[in-house]
């Protein structure tokens, strides 16, 4: 399942070079390469011109220890589902109490025999999350998911809740706190949703 490069091999033959996408996610590559795929690509079982246009195409983030990699043989083998986690500072809490969070599935198994089951909870940063018995709120986790471009190709970085994966973006003064907060190796390559 999934998109994939393809490119003309000569006598007619189309050529697989690499896997771009699964479903609607395109994190097996950065903008940059899918751009620089464009030009060689045959057009079979994909299409990087509407993905590059639409804003709703997510790339992958460009992650510190992938720079050098595009070439499309590099591309099919990485973790397609890499994130780097971090816990948002206390001031930041209310960015994922503004998102409409799903449930978390909890897989459970008994400590005799081997019956399991999964339970759903609400996402432990949702208004619908009551803990009892606690000293504290959950420690608020987000990741970074991946990039998506408007029409005016305005990168954004795209986040999401550690617990229940739900996206989010942010605005610049957002972003000037929570950058103290992110890995330093992504810390500068992070984007501000675009004012509107």
């Amino acid at each position: 399942m999934g998109d994939y490069h393809t490119r003309h091999a000569g006598g007619g033959r189309i050529e697989f070079v690499c896997k771009l996408a699964v479903l609607d996610d395109w994190r097996y590559v950065r903008r940059d390469e899918a751009a620089a795929l464009v030009s060689r690509d045959a057009g079979v079982d994909t299409n990087i011109r509407h993905a590059l246009a639409s804003p709703a195409t997510l790339f992958r983030f460009p992650f510190p220890w992938e720079d050098g990699l595009s070439r499309p043989e590099d591309i099919e083998g990485r973790d397609m589902f890499a994130t780097v986690e971090f816990v948002l500072p206390p001031e930041l809490a209310h960015l994922v109490k503004g998102i409409e969070h799903r449930e978390v599935w909890l897989g459970v198994r008994q400590a005799r025999g081997s019956y399991s089951f999964n339970v759903a909870i609400p996402c432990p940063l949702s208004e619908g999350f009551v803990l009892k018995h606690s000293q504290g709120a959950p420690v608020a986790l987000a990741d970074i998911y991946g990039e998506r471009y408007d029409a005016m190709k305005r990168a954004r970085t795209i986040f999401r809740c550690g617990y229940c994966e739900t996206p989010f973006s942010v605005s610049e003064a957002e972003l000037e706190v929570m950058r103290r907060y992110i890995p330093k190796g992504c810390r500068d390559r992070v984007t501000a949703r675009p004012e509107e």
